[in-house]
């Protein structure tokens, strides 16, 4: 049986998984305008401002990070790791 992350990925759309392929290989300004232009086309894309506001963690934009990760808790609410970099904006 495959596990949950795996069905996710499989049922993701091609340029979700672009995005997260950007970020998890440290391409940050590539991921940061992928995101840019998903959220263009799709403005409540929740992973979209999940990975947008790490990204912006990464490059010690902090106040950008809070904005992003505020408008993924308004789509989604019930998200642990946007909680953190919150707590990790304010700590920067």
């Amino acid at each position: 049986m495959p596990a949950a992350a795996d069905i996710w990925k499989s049922t993701e759309p091609a340029s979700t998984k672009i995005l997260v392929a950007l970020y998890e290989s440290g391409q940050f300004s590539q991921a940061e305008a992928t995101a840019s232009e998903l959220l263009a086309l799709h403005p409540r894309d929740h992973l979209a401002w999940k990975v947008l506001s790490a990204i912006q963690l990464a490059n010690n934009q902090f106040v950008e990070s809070l904005e992003s990760s505020h408008r993924c808790l308004d789509i989604s609410r019930n998200d642990a790791a946007v909680y953190n970099n919150v707590g990790v904006a304010f700590l920067g």
